[in-house]
């Protein structure tokens, strides 16, 4: 309490400059759509409240129930920026805005404040203007509110009243420590990124992109600028809470009524400038990646939902199963996995990002890439595929990334989901209200973008000893003068444009390693990862080097994966799985802070996919604590109830929004043919009791995958290692059930690689294909080393990693990896071959019975799919299905067949047929 009568007399001793000191009347509006259609899709009891203070602020109050902590969101608008000038004054701004010292906070900012009171605070920069998402536990809102006000109350005394206090614009440049951990410095995807920052900042006529203070010089304009900007008729304020809504108006009154009234500020309409042509560069890489970036600048100045749309296009043709972009790359043999990213966070424009992993074909002919990729998307919106698309994007939570979905009370989801909706929300009910352009509302969410005429800025990083083939003949020689080459191209383009004459310039980027890195290019691996071949049976791999972030993936393998799809029960039971997973990935994830990241859901007919990015041993000790707990799921009978409510609920809301919770269009396509329907699925959801669900879950089975080899082919023939792994280490064919040999004197000790201060390897062991002896000797061995019965592991300069056995495609692998502290690759060698030599000394020995057996097969069935990966998400559910497809070709072709023979006319009918059956 004594807090909040503080913050009140500092309030009205400040606030006495601008001659209001008492609160302004809070008058609510009626116009409640579209932000309460955005709240109630989720959940029907929740409370959405519109008002308006005096001085034109706009306030949206959003009660809902269930929250823990309280949501404070604030979009502020301005005119559009045009220039670095107005770039740096709203970043400079938004650094004041979390950074500056308040006395109501005895001495502490915002951010300071929030963070060690677990809350959160963050800012993004957009075009049109600034959002702020803070999180406070609900006691500290009054206090929060206040100091938020003050600072806003200040930024007017120090801007807008024309007070010199810009020096925080030298103090505040952009930077791009923000974006990138300490830890991924080095890596080549850091590098990647910052040099395509450092790329579009070069030439860029708007100058979005810089890391240069402003200089003298720029003082006035800045003033001009900011003094016709941030007026309170484009603030608008979000707060989502659990409290009373009347205490909430009264504090909000109390603390936002000190702006000034609207008529002070006028402003000034500006034109809009144009964005860059293409243009691209070279850039070596230290890990041997090889990589094409693609990065899209759409000014939504022009198409508030140009990103988005382009966004969910590309998404869409990335994970499509039949013509997928993904797919024709592939099959051409240019690339073997592709990215799909939009960058939004403090840039300014957005971008939308593609990285292409390519082979070394790819490298050769990386122009045939981008002529790929445009004409599929031209070809796919010419199609008569709009409606699909716009059912697939309408069947999902907008910004919702990879169709995982929150919890109800995750309150940092949801400000800034309702926070950035405020950027389209129009304003006209207020009065003067500003030009600025945000009624995207009015404008078609189906405007769908025309990349070939966007702006693209292209990146080609690829190891240096591939340089002299993938740069023409008469540049090579000039690169590898410079020091450090960049490399600017004009790109081809499908429409048939003519490739001007490059005009090559070489200078220092300071975001690539110097040459004195490459010195040391014995210990550079080039990583190959999967490439598929045209035969679905014929799998060439190898495996990539290992970076500071590595992958898991777990394939979590339901017990009715032999029952048709189609089950009512099972599918039902799945859905309460799946809420119970959920809770626990998203309990796990808040334990694990910065640990984990990247956490991916996807469900399949007949396995669930989860899969993270994970920090060392921290959170791959979380990952496994997680995975344990799944692997032998507990539930409460409250536990039951809870997530039997909360499915129910879920269901019900998608009867309305004829949604389903995994949202695909392959899903919805399914249900219309099936046999079922949503109503069905309500309808057996009910009758699920506490007994059904433990029997449930006693048979789920968890298999574990963990992408952290160091294997490679160091000859640049990276598609040979299928055949070659089973002849260093055993001889070919499929092995007798009790004769084979280990050719521990073959091992290849190609893969040593830096690894900071320690050195690693991998050791992989394969066994014989398919049947009885693979599954008897890879059960056996990994029960011999998981168990320590051959030696121990561990000695004052190596340490062995904790073995895997994993399956490829009917073969078995039993995985483990050694590290030594010292920078020499002989004890690894030496450790390599005694493991080797006493591993096989013990199983020569071991009686193999079939009572062993049955124990251990138990225990590690084969009848799982589990892949080492760098990429989980793009290519192993398009492999899971392949699998599932195999076990039922006539599932796919019996979907496919379907929508084939629909016309556009017929389908509409099928989806108005399909809402009415599922619509009460």
């Amino acid at each position: 309490m004594s807090k909040i009568l503080k913050c009140a007399f500092i309030s009205f001793c400040s606030y006495g400059l601008l001659g209001v000191c008492s609160p302004s009347p809070m008058v609510e509006l009626p116009d409640l759509n579209p932000m309460k259609g955005l709240a109630s899709a989720y959940r029907n009891d929740i409370e959405v409240h519109k008002y308006k203070i005096e001085n034109g602020i706009q306030v949206w109050i959003i009660h809902d129930p269930k929250v823990t902590e309280t949501g404070i969101g604030i979009f502020w608008g301005h005119d559009p920026i045009q220039d670095k000038i107005a770039s740096a004054c709203s970043r400079a701004i938004s650094v004041l805005t979390l950074r500056r010292e308040l006395p109501i906070l005895e001495g502490e900012s915002l951010e300071s404040y929030l963070l060690s009171r677990q809350g959160s605070i963050e800012s993004e920069i957009f075009p049109d203007g600034t959002c702020y998402y803070l999180t406070c536990p609900h006691q500290e809102t009054p206090l929060i509110l206040s100091a938020l006000s003050n600072q806003i109350i200040y930024l007017f005394q120090q801007v807008k009243m024309g007070i010199d206090e810009l020096k925080i614009l030298h103090q505040s440049p952009y930077s791009h420590h923000e974006e990138y951990p300490e830890n991924l410095a080095g890596t080549d995807a850091s590098r990647r990124k910052k040099g395509l920052l450092h790329l579009l900042g070069q030439n860029h006529p708007l100058g979005f992109i810089s890391s240069d203070p402003l200089s003298t010089q720029d003082a006035i304009p800045v003033k001009k600028w900011a003094q016709s900007q941030y007026s309170p008729q484009d603030c608008v304020l979000v707060l989502i809470s659990s409290r009373d809504i009347d205490s909430l108006k009264g504090e909000i009154a109390m603390s936002f009524a000190p702006l000034p009234p609207t008529e002070d500020f006028k402003r000034e309409e500006t034109a809009s400038r144009g964005l860059l042509d293409t243009q691209g560069f070279f850039s070596p890489s230290v890990e041997g990646s090889k990589t094409l970036t693609l990065a899209w600048e759409l000014n939504e100045k022009d198409c508030p939902f140009a990103m988005q749309e382009a966004y969910e296009t590309v998404l869409y043709l990335q994970r499509k199963s039949h013509g997928s972009l993904y797919e024709a790359l592939r099959k051409s043999g240019l690339a073997y996995d592709l990215d799909v990213d939009w960058i939004s966070m403090r840039k300014v424009p957005d971008l939308l990002v593609l990285t292409f992993h390519l082979s070394q074909e790819g490298v050769l002919n990386w122009r045939r890439i981008i002529s790929t990729t445009l004409n599929i998307i031209e070809s796919h919106l010419q199609e008569e595929t709009q409606e699909t698309l716009f059912l697939l994007k309408e069947s999902r939570l907008v910004e919702t990334i990879h169709q995982t979905y929150p919890e109800h009370n995750d309150v940092h989801f949801w400000i800034r989901r309702y926070t950035r909706y405020c950027r389209f929300e129009p304003v006209d009910t207020i009065p003067n209200q500003s030009t600025i352009c945000r009624n995207g509302l009015a404008q078609s969410r189906r405007t769908y973008i025309d990349l070939k005429k966007a702006p693209l800025s292209v990146l080609l990083c690829a190891p240096k000893s591939l340089w002299k083939e993938g740069i023409p003949p008469d540049v090579a020689p000039r690169i590898l003068e410079a020091p450090i080459p960049i490399y600017p191209m004009k790109v081809y383009l499908p429409e048939g444009k003519e490739e001007s004459s490059p005009n090559y310039t070489f200078e220092k980027n300071p975001f690539i390693p110097d040459e004195a890195h490459f010195e040391k290019e014995e210990h550079i691996i080039v990583p190959a990862d999967l490439i598929w071949t045209d035969s679905p049976e014929i799998l060439r791999y190898s495996f990539p080097a290992a970076s500071h972030k590595e992958h898991l993936c777990s394939v979590i393998q339901t017990p009715y994966h032999n029952i048709e799809f189609s089950n009512v029960q099972n599918r039902a039971l799945l859905g309460l799985y799946e809420v119970l997973l959920h809770r626990q990935l998203v309990n796990m994830q808040q334990q694990a802070q910065f640990a984990l990241c990247d956490f991916k859901l996807e469900f399949l007919p007949r396995h669930i996919l989860v899969s993270c990015s994970y920090w060392k041993q921290q959170g791959f000790a979380i990952f496994s604590k997680l995975m344990n707990a799944l692997a032998n799921p507990q539930i409460t009978p409250r536990e039951f109830q809870l997530i039997f409510e909360e499915r129910l609920n879920d269901l019900n809301v998608s009867l309305a929004q004829v949604r389903l919770r995994a949202p695909t269009l392959d899903q919805i396509i399914g249900d219309m043919l099936g046999e079922w329907t949503l109503a069905d699925l309500v309808t057996e959801t009910q009758s699920i009791t506490y007994e059904k669900m433990v029997e449930f879950l006693k048979e789920v089975r968890i298999y574990l995958s963990v992408k952290n080899a160091f294997l490679t082919d160091r000859s640049g023939e990276e598609m040979k290692l299928y055949l070659d792994l089973e002849r260093y280490l055993f001889r070919p064919g499929i092995l007798p059930e009790r004769k084979f040999s280990v050719y521990s004197e073959r091992f290849p000790i190609t893969n040593f690689q830096h690894k900071g201060p320690i050195a690693s390897l991998g050791v992989w062991i394969p066994f014989g294909r398919e049947g009885f002896s693979g599954d008897y000797i890879s059960a056996w061995i990994y029960h011999a080393l998981l168990k320590g019965k051959v030696t121990s592991w561990r000695t004052p300069t190596v340490w062995m990693s904790t073995p895997q056995l994993l399956h490829l495609w009917g073969r078995n692998f039993i995985f483990f990896s050694l590290e030594s502290i010292t920078l020499s690759k002989t004890p690894l060698e030496h450790e390599t071959r005694r493991i080797l030599s006493s591993l096989r000394e013990h199983l020569l020995s071991a009686d193999f019975n079939e009572e062993i057996f049955k124990k251990w097969k138990k225990a590690f069935s084969t009848e799982f799919f589990s892949l080492p990966m760098s990429h989980p998400e793009s290519w192993l559910r398009q492999a899971t299905c392949m699998a599932l497809i195999k076990d039922r070709p006539d599932l796919e072709e019996r979907v496919r067949k379907g929508v084939q023979s629909l016309s556009k006319e017929d389908f509409l009918d099928k989806v108005l047929h399909f809402t009415k059956k599922v619509i009460p």
